[in-house]
């Protein structure tokens, strides 16, 4: 049997709704770090982050630890990290617990609560752990397998239960406000969902908000460079919208969904016409598109759709009026952009999401009006109060939040 691996989390474990998580500069800094090879430089990012709470810097010192990466190896240590990132809710922790014990590292083996671990994990759709529930199995008895069980529910069930009695008001300040907006569409039955990343950038929890419910949500991963972001939310979509495999072509018409202002002007979602205008963006950015379908901020992550109903983009930004007034004296008009769909379809490929098939024929307007107004969401940024000052100048923040 081929021996698995721990998850290394550091691409994609960053949790949005859990104590202390939001997508900070320094947590960014560790990952640029890693990913450039310089161990040490991570970790010295992620231990302050870690000591605080956060999560996502707790579980990726585990891997450090684990894998002996910039620190010297120490299952130990990695358990106690691993540890308290899971209990917070991190399935790639999580999972990484069950590895642990499942080859007896720096930990007695331990079948039963590796097992448990992988149930945790699997029940937030991790892969990794899905999988590797059924490898525990064929090595457990029934009896083993249901004292897993057991353990499992019972883990749940607890952290269930402090979530809902954890009543204490936050400090002035410190209470959570939705302080900003956007848009977001459907690209799995499993509650995946596609926004921009400077929608969720600093945010402590992102919701979604469906049907008069609001449904919190976890970040999957990240693309700050191309703007993209992958949530997950514990909900079943009503539609899926697909992905185009054709590249955009110019004079293409185009519909863009979304929530423009929030809900300031009105809670139905909002749809704009036109046309592909440009096959790359601003500053020759062959990643965007340029489209005259109007834009206003809220519509950030909205999907940008062809006459058969596929995505053909994301909703990203519009030319600055004031900057090009300056550079070129006249006000620019109907000059927006979008992310082009294959770069939508890579973040999905890489974190293991399926999409449906994209339509081939067109739709009737009315199909395409369902299908925008059941597979589009709005978007709540929450923060704290002191956060929404720091923020202020990234982001639209809602005049009320303060």
């Amino acid at each position: 049997m081929k021996e698995l691996t721990p998850a290394i989390c550091l691409t994609i474990a960053v949790l949005i709704g859990s104590p202390g998580l939001s997508v900070g500069a320094d947590f960014q800094n560790g990952l640029t770090a890693f990913q450039s090879g310089d161990y040490a430089s991570a970790f010295r990012e992620w231990v302050p982050l870690a000591k605080q709470g956060n999560a996502s810097a707790q579980g990726n010192l585990g891997v450090l630890y684990e894998k002996g990466l910039g620190v010297p190896r120490d299952s130990k240590t990695a358990m106690k990290w691993y540890s308290l990132a899971a209990k917070q809710g991190l399935s790639s922790a999580q999972y990484n617990l069950f590895v642990l014990f499942f080859y007896g590292r720096g930990v007695a083996k331990d079948y039963v609560r590796a097992l448990a671990w992988a149930n945790i994990a699997a029940s937030s759709g991790n892969k990794d752990a899905i999988k590797a529930r059924e490898v525990a199995k064929k090595r457990m008895t029934p009896p083993q397998i249901a004292k897993a069980q057991k353990l499992a529910r019972n883990f749940v069930a607890k952290k269930n239960t402090k979530a809902e009695t954890r009543i204490k008001p936050a400090p002035d300040g410190q209470m959570l406000v939705p302080a900003s907006s956007g848009s977001g569409f459907a690209v799995s039955f499993d509650g995946h969902i596609i926004t921009n990343y400077h929608v969720i950038q600093g945010c402590q929890r992102v919701k979604i908000n469906l049907n008069g419910r609001s449904i919190s949500t976890r970040l999957v991963t990240y693309d700050p460079r191309n703007d993209l972001a992958l949530l997950k939310g514990d909900f079943r979509p009503v539609t899926v919208l697909p992905l185009s495999t054709r590249s955009p072509e110019l004079l293409q018409d185009v519909y863009v969904a979304g929530y423009p202002f929030g809900r300031n002007v009105s809670t139905s979602i909002k749809v704009t016409k036109g046309i592909v205008s440009s096959l790359i963006g601003a500053g020759n950015n062959f990643v965007n598109i340029q489209i005259d379908a109007a834009l206003q901020p809220g519509n950030s992550g909205g999907p940008i759709l062809n006459e058969k109903g596929n995505v053909i983009g994301v909703a990203v930004s519009i030319l600055d009026k004031i900057k090009t007034l300056k550079k070129f004296g006249s006000l620019s008009e109907n000059t927006n952009f979008g992310i082009k769909a294959n770069l939508v379809k890579s973040v999905l490929e890489i974190s293991n999401v399926s999409s449906p098939e994209p339509n081939k024929t067109p739709i009737s307007k009315t199909q395409l009006g369902n299908m925008i107004s059941d597979g589009t969401y709005y978007l709540s940024c929450w923060m704290t109060k002191t956060q929404t000052e720091k923020m202020r100048s990234k982001k639209i923040i809602f005049p009320n939040s303060l």
